[in-house]
């Protein structure tokens, strides 16, 4: 992954916006966050923005493949990274963003300052709708309805999950917010028989939600392998009984621009 410096470069220097300063009410945030990494595709004119903490244990976390820096930066470092550039979409991810109080508020500098296209990535288990006032659009994994499995996988209930999938949906219905699902495929684990029972629960709500069925990359201490093309496709056929917009990622599927580390 490459470095974006925002005073070093050509490169770098034409995807940055030059003598932004912080709002006033935003200058006072000397405060550490749970924000670790923030990248940036200058093709997509998109930024990620990575937060540390998450309030699941997932067996089958892709984050167990990487490493995680153990410092996190303030308030105005974060702020002052997303104002140089320039994007017009924000990606908030984890981790879990939900569980950082600061993300909000940066959620608010990102659309009311920055003019960005907010997107939530989430596992709703602390989902409120105050979380949602600051963003465009909203995706929920959706791990497991087997309550079972959501269990043995993420070490809590779905339960709570289940209900605020249904409170963000009316929550983006009536405020003209975008939902979509998605879940992993893990084969003879969240299989066939789950992806069915997802569709079908997501179906009964509104079955034009867009759910997205991603192919699970094997990671470190998990014992389950990644799933083959015919698995998936037919994990997409049954969801497609329920649900009128489905689509699936393969795992192989080539990465959209570049990503600079900034």
């Amino acid at each position: 992954m490459n470095e974006l410096h925002s005073g070093e470069g050509r490169e770098a220097s034409s995807h940055v916006v030059e003598n932004f300063r912080l709002p006033l009410h935003f200058q006072h945030c000397c405060e550490r966050t749970g924000v670790y990494r923030i990248t940036f595709n200058p093709e997509l004119k998109s930024v990620c923005i990575f937060f540390r903490n998450c309030n699941f244990k997932c067996k089958g976390c892709i984050r167990k493949n990487e490493r995680i820096p153990s410092r996190t930066m303030l308030m105005g470092e974060v702020l002052r990274k997303l104002s140089i550039l320039d994007a017009s979409l924000a990606i908030f991810m984890g981790g879990e963003p939900t569980v950082h109080d600061e993300m909000p508020e940066i959620a608010e500098f990102c659309k009311e300052e920055l003019g960005m296209r907010n997107v939530l990535l989430t596992n709703a288990y602390s989902l409120t709708e105050e979380h949602l006032f600051h963003f465009d659009d909203v995706c929920i994994s959706l791990k497991a309805i087997s309550d079972e499995i959501h269990r043995d996988f993420t070490g809590f209930p779905n339960r709570r999950v289940l209900k605020n999938f249904i409170i963000a949906y009316n929550f983006c219905k009536n405020y003209g917010l975008s939902l979509r699902a998605e879940s992993i495929f893990i084969p003879s684990y969240i299989d066939c028989d789950e992806i069915r029972r997802i569709a079908r629960f997501i179906s009964e709500i509104d079955d034009e939600i867009p759910y997205r069925i991603d192919a699970y990359v094997p990671v470190h201490g998990a014992i389950w392998r990644s799933p083959r093309c015919e698995e998936m496709e037919k994990a997409l056929k049954i969801a497609k009984e329920h649900l009128r917009n489905v689509s699936c990622l393969f795992g192989n599927e080539k990465e959209q621009g570049r990503t600079l580390l900034v």
